[in-house]
């Protein structure tokens, strides 16, 4: 998985609420948690994941849009000693007339 440097971590609550839970009284406690670990780590994405029955956590998780997060490319100009030797075969092996027609 990856992800961009602006996000942290990823932080996922697995959930499994039976039908005959008091399912106000979970989603409190549910949100709370989540609530707790956003607090903690700011910067993480956080994912809600589970069988929830007849609870519905949208009803109590706050309406958030998703951040834009700026792409940042960048180029590599240094290879390390040790991937030249690794690739070596690979380099020799590539058809690089393929890869000339290629538009950036």
């Amino acid at each position: 998985m990856w992800l961009p440097r602006e996000i942290s971590g990823v932080i996922v609550t697995t959930v499994y609420i039976p039908p005959h839970a008091d399912t106000d009284m979970v989603l409190r406690k549910l949100y709370e948690a989540v609530n707790r670990h956003k607090t903690v780590c700011k910067e993480a994405a956080s994912l809600v994941v589970g069988d929830f029955n007849k609870a519905n956590f949208r009803e109590v998780a706050p309406k958030q849009k998703p951040k834009k997060v700026p792409l940042t490319l960048r180029e590599v100009h240094h290879r390390l000693d040790q991937s030249d030797s690794s690739l070596r075969n690979c380099f020799d092996d590539t058809d690089w007339e393929i890869l000339r027609g290629v538009k950036q």
